[in-house]
């Protein structure tokens, strides 16, 4: 048992050692590997011969500075304004959406599923469907299309 302690405390200090060698983060990746592997080895040793495990430490990652070879400058969260679409791409679909619902009755259904699935659901919401949101109906399908001319059609009455 003492020959498999004096294993465990080579390796305790090997993984340790190798810790600090690489503590750059740019070394993380290799670094987390490496002493996670002889982690896994001295928890197994000490398993198999009976030895209290010790505790071992949390891995600790800086923040990313890199992505691919390409420095990141500074590292912030995106949020939901950040991916807000603008008031022209806004104003676009609109017009899309109006040019498309003048013509609805006249175009082939076939054209229709062609279309872009959220000028679609547009049309819908204008000719007075409540459920429609931007995955629901998961597909846009003919049925659905039928039921938002039978809307315009009621609607035009």
């Amino acid at each position: 048992m003492k020959k498999f302690k004096a294993v465990i405390d080579t390796l305790t200090e090997a993984r340790d050692k190798i810790s600090k060698l690489l503590s750059k983060p740019e070394d993380d990746n290799h670094r987390i590997a490496i002493t996670h592997r002889l982690q896994m080895d001295i928890d197994k040793i000490s398993l198999l011969h009976g030895i209290e495990m010790q505790e071992s430490e949390p891995i600790e990652m800086g923040a990313a500075t890199t992505i691919g070879g390409t420095v990141i400058k500074k590292v912030q969260r995106i949020s939901e304004a950040d991916t807000a679409p603008s008031n022209d791409a806004v104003k676009t679909l609109r017009n899309f959406v109006e040019e498309m619902y003048s013509k609805f009755l006249t175009i082939p259904n076939e054209e229709i599923l062609k279309s872009d699935n959220l000028v679609v659901r547009g049309v819908a919401k204008k000719a007075g469907m409540n459920k429609v949101t931007k995955d629901n109906p998961e597909k846009i399908t003919n049925a659905f299309i039928d039921e938002i001319k039978d809307l315009i059609r009621i609607k035009n009455q």
